[in-house]
């Protein structure tokens, strides 16, 4: 049932294109790596250390997000790896 529901939300939530079939993915791998991520998918908005921000659920990407407008602003941007 879980799982149902997550290929429902997946398919149908926020704009999001239905899975494609077998033939198609690596057309779209392909695409992906040639152009670049989209970003059509983000994450819901977290704030953290004052910071508010949404990631690309695809590649990682992030991007800071104004909880006052509502909205994304702003380029997308990677967070850099933390040094142990």
């Amino acid at each position: 049932m879980m799982q149902t529901a997550q290929i429902t939300l997946k398919q149908y939530g926020q704009g999001a294109q239905p899975y494609l079939n077998e033939s198609a993915a690596p057309l779209s791998n392909w695409l992906t790596r040639l152009f670049g991520c989209w970003h059509r998918e983000m994450s819901r908005p977290f704030t953290i250390g004052g910071e508010s921000y949404r990631v690309c659920l695809d590649c990682g990407a992030r991007r800071k997000f104004d909880p006052r407008r509502w909205e994304m602003v702003g380029a997308y941007y990677f967070k850099p790896a933390t040094q142990l």
